[in-house]
């Protein structure tokens, strides 16, 4: 998964690719299929082992300029998900990676969804679970009542910053699918506690590296110029396997298979 410098995103990334990977095989989704919030392709490259997806969109056109050049897709185009640019019963399959976390007018974009599916056709997603709040780093204290107050704080705080709007149980996200005509087939776990504490403890790092960059440029430039590859291959071989291999029953993450 090297398509990502960040190593806390290449965690997060590689797990959900496998997930999406492994769905696709075991269900074997039919075509066309639409990448909803596609980003810069990076992801569906990786998930789906450099297969071309039929249709991906984003609402960012620079992304979709990024995705252009690594030739994932058949087609793209600039769009919002609460009003897509397609006919009703235009896809097969539609895939969305971390994306329906973050928008506010989430029933209007299931509604969409439906309707350019085929009947038949299955919304495969991945998302935050409620859990991801509760496992972040502060939690490794949680048994210190005293700082309860700064973990529900703290985990607020994370949301707001990655601009979680949609952070939900997997019966909520039942409830929010069936509501829209959807029939729920799957919602499993991934990500497990001590990842989401590593992924953010990692994210950290990286924050407290670039502000250090940016006050002090010309002496943590070389320090990191140089550390930089050896640092990644040593974290990504030794730590990050472990943590990509575990299992979750109650995960930071959602992987949620539903059929129209």
């Amino acid at each position: 998964m090297h398509v990502f410098a960040h190593p806390s995103t290449i965690l997060w990334r590689a797990i959900e690719a496998r997930e999406l990977h492994q769905e696709f095989l075991n269900r074997k989704f039919r075509r066309p299929v639409l990448d909803l919030g596609c980003g810069d392709g990076r992801f569906s490259r990786t998930a789906f082992n450099d297969s071309t997806i039929d249709v991906g969109v984003d609402i960012v056109r620079s992304s979709l300029s990024k995705a252009k050049k690594h030739g994932s897709y058949q087609y793209l185009l600039a769009g919002d998900g609460s009003r897509l640019p397609f006919r009703d019963g235009s896809f097969e399959t539609i895939i969305s990676n971390s994306v329906l976390e973050h928008i506010p007018n989430l029933g209007q974009t299931i509604q969409e969804i439906r309707r350019v599916l085929k009947d038949g056709g299955f919304l495969v997603f991945t998302v935050p679970s409620a859990n991801f709040s509760r496992y972040l780093l502060p939690s490794t204290v949680q048994k210190l009542g005293f700082l309860t107050p700064f973990i529900q704080w703290y985990g607020t705080k994370r949301n707001s910053l990655l601009q979680h709007f949609n952070v939900f149980t997997a019966s909520n996200w039942t409830s929010q699918l069936t509501k829209q005509g959807f029939a729920l087939v799957q919602v499993r776990s991934c990500l497990t506690k001590d990842t989401i504490r590593l992924w953010d403890a990692m994210a950290l790092v990286i924050f407290t590296f670039r502000v250090a960059l940016r006050k002090f440029p010309n002496s943590t430039s070389g320090i990191l110029l140089n550390a930089s590859q050896k640092w990644r291959i040593v974290v990504l071989s030794s730590v990050l396997r472990k943590f990509y291999l575990a299992e979750a029953e109650e995960g930071g993450d959602l992987i949620v298979v539903a059929r129209k």
